[in-house]
């Protein structure tokens, strides 16, 4: 986050077209909206379900206060996006992010990641999107690392061993 970021033309129309639909971006502890969005969209796109429950979530917030942050986006009165966030000193992780038909169509999770990233932790060292690869590193989801890019991002690979131990 040290260098400029520089968003791809799709982003920034995106972004422009959020501003111009009055999309609103803030924190928020509604989780329980948040995580119906998530399980819906998981569901219906990657047959997959988060990694926590609700009720899990909620108390790794109450335990972590400063540490794990949700944020949403609403158009109107509908949330149509979300990101929820992990950070510590130098670093922010996006946790979760979701977006709705309706945000897609308006490029909501597109303006709530800007706001993430040039306002909200403008300060942080580093802004990691999270993983791009499905089956345990072996498919590269081509849509995903696509995305990350359209906001200057730069995939890293990481290296992993498995040692036998005898």
């Amino acid at each position: 986050m040290n260098e400029p970021v520089r968003y791809s033309k799709g982003r920034k129309w995106s972004i422009n077209k959020a501003k111009k639909e009055a999309v609103e971006v803030f924190e928020s502890t509604d989780f329980k909206s948040f995580w119906g969005l998530l399980i819906e969209i998981l569901e219906s796109n990657h047959q997959a379900k988060p990694v926590h429950t609700l009720d899990e979530m909620k108390q790794l917030a109450n335990l972590f206060p400063d540490n794990i942050k949700l944020f949403l986006a609403k158009k109107d009165e509908n949330i149509v996006a979300g990101a929820l966030t992990y950070e510590n000193q130098k670093i922010v992780h996006t946790q979760y992010l979701a977006s709705s038909f309706e945000g897609k169509n308006i490029g909501a999770l597109d303006l709530l990641i800007d706001k993430l990233i040039k306002e909200i932790y403008r300060d942080k060292k580093y802004f990691d999107f999270g993983i791009s690869n499905e089956d345990e590193g072996r498919y590269l989801n081509a849509g995903l690392i696509a995305q990350k890019e359209g906001f200057g991002a730069k995939a890293v690979v990481q290296d992993l061993y498995e040692l036998g131990i005898k």
